[in-house]
């Protein structure tokens, strides 16, 4: 289980996300949205339930479902599972937990440099965007928790 350390000197203009891989591509949650990271434990499936949804898992007596992203972005299953971590975030009185290829860290995002995402990004379904931020070393897609769960629910 990994710790995260929030900086509570941030800087007005600037965001605090978690970052992780999803196939070549750098996603972020926000900070604040995120409980813990932990390794995957055994998932439980459950019957009927959407594509991207791997099971749930037992989290010191909390069930949590488990969002397979790779899945949910229509991208293939990952070869190499080493890295693989969940990355456990909290909706309202809820918690969920996301399959990440990697998890990278912790970076600061000046919200100035947030765009709305582009219609045309064809790496994932840019309506589960947020926004992309461009930093000196890397393109980062802040990922929207509720579009990725609810639209896609209600789409079938």
């Amino acid at each position: 289980m990994a710790n995260l350390s929030v900086d509570t000197n941030h800087e007005e203009n600037h965001d605090q996300v978690v970052t992780f891989h999803i196939d070549k591509e750098m996603f972020a949650f926000g900070i604040f949205e995120v409980k813990e990271i932990i390794r995957v434990p055994e998932i439980t499936i459950v019957p009927k339930s959407p594509y991207f949804i791997e099971g749930v898992i037992n989290l010191r007596g909390t069930v949590i479902p488990i969002v397979d992203l790779r899945k949910r972005f229509k991208l293939p299953p990952l070869q190499n599972k080493n890295r693989i971590r969940i990355v456990i975030v909290e909706l309202e009185t809820s918690l969920v937990g996301f399959l990440v290829d990697m998890v990278l860290g912790i970076r600061k995002i000046n919200r100035e440099l947030v765009q709305k995402p582009s219609a045309i990004m064809n790496t994932i379904d840019s309506e589960c965007t947020k926004g992309v931020a461009r930093t000196e070393d890397a393109i980062i897609m802040l990922l929207d928790i509720d579009k990725i769960l609810h639209d896609e629910i209600e789409r079938g």
